[in-house]
């Protein structure tokens, strides 16, 4: 439990900025006004930092760059895999038809990679819902189900990895992993610990992959990036220290 409360307020690590603030400002208000200013100076500090600069589109590049799309597909590659969260799975489950989210790209990217290797397996790891939507926009895509085959109770990475492994029984065979990019390098890292032999091939990109001090805008984006890439980082030091991932940062193993 305690474990689990304190990477849950790591992982909303902005929330609980902005919730500082807004303590030290009903501080200010009372006898403890002191307090509540240095409170409310200590939160928007970081909070400045994380909207007004590149730093978040930087831990994301960080992220997204550890890896790259091969430039060649090995001849004795088995099979690809994609893992789930290409979809809203709410609005998904109210509408009864695929809603996708930031991640669609992830989808269609893998749909066009199995198209122009129809002889690999195909392997989609996910949860009951996810599965059925990604059957449903396969056969609208025209993708051979004979080749595929579906893995579904996962309901995080480390299930994916894990649950398919025992599906598959792959031992030392080569397959490629697709996942998005930000997302890549705990994936590689958690696969590797099932004891899967995959070549990254990742996908559906949030930044330019650059470190550069231009950007688009501020506010908003930048926290969503610093919310993504903080959540990946310290997702990936847990599964470090559990000891599901051999090293904090993973490297690809073909």
């Amino acid at each position: 439990m305690g474990a689990t409360f304190i990477r849950n307020i790591l992982i909303n690590f902005d929330l609980v900025l902005q919730a500082f603030v807004l303590l030290g400002l009903i501080l200010c208000m009372t006898s403890w006004k002191k307090w509540g200013q240095r409170i409310v100076i200590i939160a928007l500090v970081p909070l400045f930092i994380i909207i007004l600069t590149p730093f978040g589109p930087w831990m994301m590049t960080h992220l997204e760059t550890r890896f790259s799309q091969p430039e060649n597909i090995p001849d004795d590659v088995k099979g690809l895999i994609l893992l789930g969260g290409t979809f809203s799975k709410e609005k998904s489950r109210l509408q009864q038809r695929p809603i996708y989210n930031q991640s669609a790209s992830r989808l269609f990217e893998f749909i066009a990679l199995a198209q122009k290797f129809p002889t690999l397996k195909i392997l989609i790891t996910g949860t009951p819902l996810e599965i059925k939507l990604t059957r449903d926009v396969f056969m609208e895509h025209g993708i051979d189900m004979g080749r595929v085959i579906f893995e579904e109770n996962s309901f995080n990475t480390k299930d994916n990895a894990y649950n398919s492994y025992a599906l598959i029984q792959p031992k030392n065979e080569k397959w490629i992993l697709v996942t998005s990019a930000f997302h890549m390098p705990k994936a590689v890292g958690l696969f590797q610990g099932a004891g899967w032999n995959i070549i990254p091939y990742p996908v559906n990109y949030q930044t330019t992959g650059t470190y550069g001090l231009k950007q688009k805008g501020i506010g908003r984006d930048n926290i969503h990036a610093f919310t993504t890439a903080f959540t990946q980082n310290i997702s990936l030091l847990y599964h470090y220290l559990k000891g599901n991932i051999k090293e904090f940062y993973p490297k690809a193993n073909v």
